[in-house]
């Protein structure tokens, strides 16, 4: 019996190691950014499916990158990407096809990587980018609070911009970004942000859009953020001008509004004959089943008829007097 455990459970070790490696070193999914040497996002949180492409036994921000370029850059990792290792671990060489001699930044999750050898787990954000200012170096890394928004069609999304930049100590340290213009799908927009980094935008049409942000008085690495806006779908009229939500709409429903409004009118007339008459006909057009122009005709006619027994009726009266 004693056998048969032990036998159990060096099965069971084995079975739980063979998960730790295929975890560590399977399949993961993450979303990448990448940014060229001109700014231009050339890819934009898109899915990107990780594997272990250098054979080191776990997923890392070097596989991430190679296998972005794999699915995403025209001539695959071979023809845009490169990574070596120095004496600060594995660095970047070839980012989207540009070597620079390492003039490159990349962050994971808005946290600047120390290495290419840094873990990546499912659902890891990765941004990556060429410098664009190579002399003194003023790019600055920046992303917004939120890596995916939702909203109704018609609502308004706050957004807040933030830089990573450095205290005394050389410790990253998030700054709110003043001044920036919104970009959406490419296009910057009149949005800017205010002093706190925050900026409030409204969703006037459904779709998903990519959001972004440039300045004119900072070199920003474009941060991306994806906007979802659900469609408002608007209750269906029906042909006797309502709907489920109480609205009516149709000439027809004005011309019968205006007749209760005169049959009010006429109650509170002086005379009483001509009141009872004047109230009477409109309530019987108002119960009149609706039949376009032709029934407004009919209503306006009714009405007519109804002031001309208010006026004899009144003549009457003052005939008496």
């Amino acid at each position: 019996m004693k056998k048969k455990i032990y036998a159990f459970a060096a099965a069971f070790a084995v079975a739980c190691s063979l998960f730790v490696c295929a975890s560590a070193a399977g399949e993961t999914k993450v979303y990448v950014t990448v940014s060229d040497g001109s700014g231009t996002l050339v890819m934009k949180a898109d899915s990107v499916t990780v594997t272990d492409a250098d054979g080191d036994g776990s997923l890392t921000v070097n596989d991430a990158l190679y296998c972005a370029h794999e699915q995403y850059f025209n001539g695959g990792a071979a023809a845009g990407y490169a990574s070596e290792s120095t004496q600060y671990g594995v660095s970047l060489t070839k980012l989207w096809g540009v070597s620079n001699g390492g003039s490159y930044g990349y962050y994971v999750n808005n946290t600047m990587a120390m290495s290419l050898s840094d873990a990546v787990s499912n659902g890891d954000y990765i941004n990556a980018y060429i410098f664009t200012d190579t002399v003194s170096w003023s790019d600055t890394y920046c992303y917004f609070d939120s890596h995916n928004y939702t909203a109704d069609e018609g609502e308004s999304v706050n957004l807040t911009l933030k830089s990573i930049g450095f205290d005394d100590e050389y410790n990253p340290v998030a700054y709110p970004v003043a001044g920036a213009y919104v970009v959406i799908d490419g296009v910057k927009t009149e949005y800017v942000t205010a002093q706190d980094g925050s900026v409030s935008i409204t969703c006037d049409k459904p779709g998903s859009f990519v959001i972004s942000a440039a300045s004119d008085s900072q070199t920003l690495v474009p941060p991306v953020s994806i906007l979802t806006v659900d469609a408002v779908t608007s209750t269906p009229v029906t042909s006797d001008g309502a709907n489920n939500g109480g609205i009516q709409s149709g000439t027809q429903t004005d011309a019968q509004t205006d007749a209760q409004t005169d049959a009010k009118t006429a109650v509170q007339a002086p005379n009483s004959d001509a009141s009872v008459t004047t109230a009477s006909a409109a309530v019987k057009t108002e119960n009149a089943p609706a039949t376009g122009d032709s029934g407004i005709i009919v209503s306006a006619l009714v009405l007519s008829a109804a002031a001309c027994a208010i006026s004899v009726s009144a003549a009457v009266g003052r005939k008496k007097k």
